[in-house]
């Protein structure tokens, strides 16, 4: 069994735990309020903000970043057609 396992088993059996047990793991802060086994929230940023924070990354850097920035090695130039 993992410790993940464990104590994902101690936390959703609490009530049937030992007052001992509970006193044990609150006193490591693992109870089931602060659940460090639940997923961390992430913030959800409004368009507006989004739209701000490019804002600040252009003004800083004077360019777009882009996924493939880093990926780039020479610059792309399509071939001429004709």
């Amino acid at each position: 069994m993992t410790i993940g396992s464990w104590l994902h088993r101690q936390l959703t059996t609490w009530h049937s735990l030992h007052p001992g047990q509970q006193h044990l793991l609150t006193r490591l802060g693992l109870t089931p309020d602060a659940n460090p086994l639940a997923p961390a929230r992430r913030a959800h940023r409004t368009f507006e903000q989004t739209v701000q924070l490019l804002e600040l990354f252009l003004h800083r850097e004077r360019r777009a970043s882009t996924a493939r920035a880093t990926n780039l090695t020479r610059p792309f130039h399509p071939r001429e057609t004709g």
